[in-house]
């Protein structure tokens, strides 16, 4: 798990906009996602251009126009020790919620090599929030005397992935509650495994599912490093 995510701004959006949405995500995984998952809430802090991020910042997290990517709004990765990600505000239809997804999946999942074995002998990639990618609601926050309703991202709960999950959860397999069985996607999202032959497969609650362009997924950056994947239903 991460312990902070570095926040920064090389879009048109404003400084203002952005902070309100940092103040928000950082709730979010300081108060919903970390207790949920058992684990020590990451710091979250915007930083304003990545020359204000100190040197020892576990991740970054950064806001661009148009990072040359058409097939996501969001995505986070790994270079080395390096951990970071980028929200295309170009792409992303609520950039709050990007925000959220991608700072979610970056701390349960920051080097996306982390899989657990599910349905059929797959292995599922524990992303936080594809399967539930359509579902959000509303954090409160307040910056510098102001107050907004900011939008973020469900995300589903260590049940979902067949895992115990800690006693402030019971038996959710959702941060909203959404009745879905381990591995069980929701409508609209979707959710990435490997075959037990290590192929890519695609899972999906309908095959009319928008993947190629899923709103918030790194599901193409994950499939450039493969040489075939596959469709399919849950």
């Amino acid at each position: 798990m991460l312990t902070h995510i570095a926040v920064v701004n090389h879009s048109r959006r404003s400084d203002i906009d952005i902070a309100f949405e940092v103040e928000a995500v950082a709730r979010q995984l300081r108060e919903h996602v970390a207790p949920l998952w058992d684990g020590e809430p990451p710091g979250m802090a915007f930083y304003g251009t990545a020359e204000h991020v100190p040197a020892d910042k576990a991740a970054v997290l950064g806001y661009v126009n148009d990072d040359g990517n058409a097939d996501s709004a969001g995505y986070h990765t790994a270079a080395g020790s390096f951990i970071y990600g980028l929200i295309d505000v170009n792409q992303s239809r609520v950039p709050s919620v990007t925000l959220s997804h991608e700072g979610a999946e970056m701390y349960g999942n920051p080097r996306l090599d982390r899989k657990v074995r599910g349905k059929n002998g797959r292995f599922y990639y524990v992303e936080l929030n594809d399967p539930v990618q359509e579902q959000t609601y509303e954090i409160e926050v307040t910056v510098f005397g102001q107050t907004r309703q900011v939008r973020v991202a469900d995300f589903v709960l260590p049940a979902w992935f067949g895992l115990p999950n800690p006693p402030a959860a019971g038996t959710r397999t959702t941060y909203l509650g959404q009745p879905l069985a381990p591995f069980e996607i929701a409508r609209g999202g979707y959710q990435i495994a490997e075959s037990p032959e290590g192929e890519i497969i695609f899972l999906a609650s309908t095959l009319g599912a928008s993947l190629r362009r899923s709103k918030h997924s790194r599901t193409m950056r994950i499939v450039d490093k493969m040489i075939s994947h596959t469709l399919a239903q849950t």
